[in-house]
């Protein structure tokens, strides 16, 4: 007996030492997802299309040294309306190629100084994105809030060593910090999966990571004007909030001026719009074809970052259409290598993220792409579809529901279909931890009504089920136009709408389908336009 007793003892303590190191690897692989992260600095990531200067200095009234500036995404305002005085001139005369010449020249002059070559580089070597003469530094701020500038005409995954560098530099001011957490939004998306991908796949440095309306997966539109598809989308046209997405969001009040939007609406629905398009098309062909070959490819889409924002389902089309000559040979290596190493594993660099730091996604929806390219009409923040912000939400058509019979995928009996009903977002890669905006232009909230402050300080795994008051799905309150610029917290949880009957549902389907039979048969005697 007392030899069984033994026996028994050494098998219990042999079980109980190999269950050790599986539980202190559970541990470990929990990482920090349940810990509060708010002890780390925050690098924050923003879009591009900012101001680059110039690395030459001169002396302002005030006698100090200013970098002079290289581009100005401000002077847009003032450069269209000097072309416009311009074009109208010349329109008078009837001179539209002249109206074309004055078009072109502007945007070549405005674009010029920051022009890249064939092989997707800077012909300009001494173009920087810091105004200041900081020893170059791209992170700053507060002492625990850096941001990350960056040339976002630049390769994502070379805008990635530059982090990295940096960071690395950051390490030997600041031994005492270990971890960061980023915070991404719009363009720099493709920037930080670079990074996770080439420069830190163990996340030795971060800490938490927030992709706010990331572009890393592209948008239609970038898709379709990268495919040669350059034209007006009459349908996001029609839908299109111009006085929301300009000014940020709501209903505005322009002084007794209506808004465009439903008019824009009605011209739509009624089908007018066919024929301002088919005009367009006959008038406009050889003016496209021109903007692609004076400014679109040599100015635009030489800029490596401009191709990490083409969806991947297009890029094979788009490198026939915009590529296919042998002298951007060095700019297609470029493209080739950042989209089979980091975008073709987007969603394995972001779910072996999500096993080890906390994670989450916010998308907005509401809106219709900006309307220069077909089927940009489809859900979006203006800028980002939906669909790609959200890593593959699924989307009802933009201003209507899914039907009543729609059905999410199994999520352990989590509900995440909008209250609403027109995002189904069971089929997202991280369904639990993904958040929308609704009505909302483009564009990051880091305050987000407290949001970002909640998810970096919780001591578990943040998702949409674990604050009243961090929803899934929220809206964002009317905005008059003098509120524009105090937009922070109007942030509201996303009422529910009253059901439908299936066959009032059905009525409105009929509905919208006649329109668009009738907006179909409009386009046939236009066709031979």
């Amino acid at each position: 007996m007392r030899g069984l007793k033994r026996v028994l003892s050494l098998v219990l303590a042999i079980l109980m030492l190999s269950a050790m190191p599986m539980a202190a690897k559970a541990q470990e692989g929990e990482g920090l997802r349940t810990k509060d992260v708010s002890i780390y600095p925050t690098v924050s990531v923003g879009g591009g299309f900012h101001w680059l200067y110039f690395d030459e200095f001169e002396v302002d009234e005030n006698g100090e040294s200013i970098k002079q500036l290289a581009f100005d995404p401000g002077s847009i305002g003032e450069l269209a309306m000097g072309v416009l005085d311009r074009a109208l001139d010349a329109l008078k005369k009837l001179d539209l190629n002249g109206v074309v010449d004055i078009v072109i020249e502007a945007a070549q002059e405005w674009l010029g100084p920051i022009q890249m070559n064939n092989d997707g580089e800077s012909i300009a070597d001494n173009i920087s994105f810091e105004v200041s003469n900081r020893d170059e530094w791209l992170l700053y701020g507060e002492p625990d809030w850096f941001q990350f500038n960056f040339d976002w005409r630049l390769d994502p995954v070379e805008n990635a060593r530059r982090l990295n560098e940096l960071l690395e530099r950051l390490e030997e001011t600041r031994p005492q910090t270990e971890k960061y957490n980023f915070l991404v939004c719009s363009g720099s998306g493709p920037i930080i999966l670079s990074y996770l991908k080439h420069f830190d796949p163990e996340l030795k440095r971060v800490a938490s990571l927030v992709l706010d309306v990331s572009m890393h997966n592209g948008t239609s539109m970038y898709g379709e004007i990268a495919k040669r598809k350059l034209m007006l989308d009459t349908e996001a046209l029609g839908k299109l909030n111009l006085e929301a997405i300009v000014f940020g969001g709501g209903t505005l009040d322009l002084g007794g001026i209506p808004p465009l939007q439903p008019l824009l609406r009605i011209i739509y629905e009624i089908g007018l719009m066919e024929i301002p398009e088919r005009v367009g098309k006959l008038l406009t062909r050889s003016i496209t074809d021109r903007a692609y070959d004076e400014v679109i490819v040599p100015y635009l889409f030489t800029m490596p970052a401009y191709w990490a924002y083409v969806p991947h389902a297009d890029y094979a089309e788009a490198k026939r259409a915009l590529l296919s000559d042998p002298k951007y040979a060095g700019l297609v290596a470029k493209l080739d290598y950042y989209r089979s190493t980091v975008m073709a594993n987007a969603d394995d660099i972001i779910l072996a993220a999500a096993e080890k730091i906390k994670v989450a996604v916010r998308a907005g929806y509401g809106f219709p792409m900006w309307p220069l390219g077909k089927g940009t009409g489809a859900q979006s923040d203006g800028t980002v579809d939906t669909v790609y912000a959200s890593l593959g939400a699924t989307c009802a058509p933009l201003d209507r529901t899914f039907a009543p019979w729609h059905e999410q995928k199994d999520c352990k009996g989590h509900n995440h279909i909008s209250p609403d009903r027109m995002i189904d977002a069971s089929t997202c890669l991280l369904p639990d931890q993904t958040w929308f905006a609704k009505n909302k232009p483009h564009g990051t909230e880091n305050s987000y009504s407290g949001w970002y402050e909640w998810f970096k300080a919780a001591e578990f795994l943040p998702t949409v089920f674990n604050e009243d008051g961090f929803p899934q799905f929220v809206e964002t309150l009317e905005t008059a136009i003098q509120e524009i610029n105090d937009l922070k917290g109007t942030y509201v949880p996303l009422l529910a709408t009253e059901d439908e009957a299936a066959w009032i549902w059905a009525l409105k389907a009929v509905g919208l389908w006649i329109l668009k039979i009738w907006r179909w048969l409009l386009r046939l005697p236009l066709f031979w336009v």
